[in-house]
């Protein structure tokens, strides 16, 4: 697996986001993805299934874990989640599936806590699979 950092920030402080998006794939879109969900307010990640409709079951990030589908696995350590002012990272490891991909984007999205305000998909990096 390797390891990525995704950062957030909110201009009212991290502890109005509410849930922030990663989705891996060769293109938008969350079928057959690695396509997860971190809903800060219970500090709980999330990965959607293979048919890109619904959560799997999450786990803590309070605590080491991992979560997978069938283009991913996630792992991470105790200390996944650090916040900082306006900023919110995500440390976390990800093993990809052999076939999936190998050309990768990662799109990233946050909404705030009351769901007002959404930043709408961001492709933030480019990814190539080994």
């Amino acid at each position: 697996s390797t390891p990525f950092t995704f950062t957030f920030s909110d201009t009212k402080g991290f502890a109005d986001l509410g849930v922030e998006n990663i989705l891996i794939n060769s293109a938008l879109d969350g079928r057959h993805a690695c396509y997860l969900a971190y809903a800060r307010s219970i500090n709980w990640l999330y990965i959607v299934n293979d048919a890109g409709n619904a959560l799997l079951p999450g786990a803590s990030l309070g605590t080491s874990g991992s979560i997978n589908n069938s283009q991913c696995t996630v792992t991470w350590g105790n200390n996944a989640v650090t916040t900082s002012s306006n900023n919110l990272s995500l440390a976390l490891n990800i093993g990809f599936y052999s076939g999936f991909g190998p050309n990768l984007v990662l799109y990233l999205a946050a909404r705030d806590v009351n769901e007002a305000n959404n930043t709408g998909w961001q492709a933030s990096a480019t990814w190539v699979a080994q």
